[in-house]
């Protein structure tokens, strides 16, 4: 038998033994790498603040520039929007109903998405928002309300 054949069934054969022994060492010393971090920042503090500086001057106009944008296109949140979307909803579909698979909200189980999220440039008027399950508002992430139904649909299909 190869050697490679030999030790590849041997790990496979021992793998949980493999694993308990690596786990093993590492909690053994995961506090002396710990303790070496904390050491590295408190001797190189005073490298490190003066690279953080350095950073922040070459990079400052860009995060300047992004937080203004940001401002000015998502606006604020009020409890008064947040009532305005709830009733729209309810009067939309009869009772609280998830936007995206368009089922009945249980009690505590709502939550509040942005149709095009704030990443790609949405905003947080109420045409932007919608109510949804926690799951299905989990489950979209930062894709757009179009593209979460496509997948859905893919997803589906196989």
């Amino acid at each position: 038998m190869a050697t490679k054949e030999y030790h590849r069934l041997w790990r496979k054969k021992n793998l949980e033994k493999c694993r308990a022994s690596s786990l093993k060492c590492y909690y053994k010393h995961r506090e002396e790498r710990d303790l070496k971090k904390k050491i590295y920042k408190i001797e190189n503090r005073e490298q490190i603040k003066v690279y953080h500086q350095h950073y922040r001057k070459e990079h400052a106009k860009q995060y300047r520039i992004y937080d203004q944008n940001r401002r000015s296109k998502t606006g604020r949140l009020t409890i008064k929007g947040l009532q305005n979307l709830y009733e729209g909803n309810i009067k939309t579909f009869g009772t609280l109903t998830c936007y995206l698979c368009l089922r009945p909200i249980e009690f505590g189980q709502d939550s509040v998405d942005h149709r095009i999220p704030l990443s790609r440039g949405g905003t947080h008027t109420i045409r932007n928002l919608g109510v949804v399950h926690r799951l299905c508002n989990s489950l979209k992430g930062v894709k757009t309300e179009e593209e979460y139904r496509c997948s859905r649909r893919c997803r589906r299909d196989k």
